[in-house]
């Protein structure tokens, strides 16, 4: 699966499947039976080659990112 990410040390956006889960993916829970994906990714950059972490939350939203 293809995900978006943008860069911290760039700002410019790229997109990749060679992501790795980095420990754990899970659910939680809030009060109000709401759920959220919980965990983090790991992908090497194309723009600096540096391999960057994102929280799961911080990931752009493929369906969203397709109507810029």
């Amino acid at each position: 699966m293809e995900l978006y990410f943008v860069c911290p040390v760039t700002g410019k956006e790229y997109s990749s499947e060679n992501w790795r889960i980095m420990g754990e993916l899970h659910v939680r829970e809030g009060l109000q039976g709401d759920r959220t994906l919980v965990g983090s990714v790991a992908v090497e950059c194309p723009h600096c080659r540096s391999v960057h972490t994102y929280s799961v939350e911080d990931l752009t939203c493929p369906w969203t990112r397709a109507g810029r």
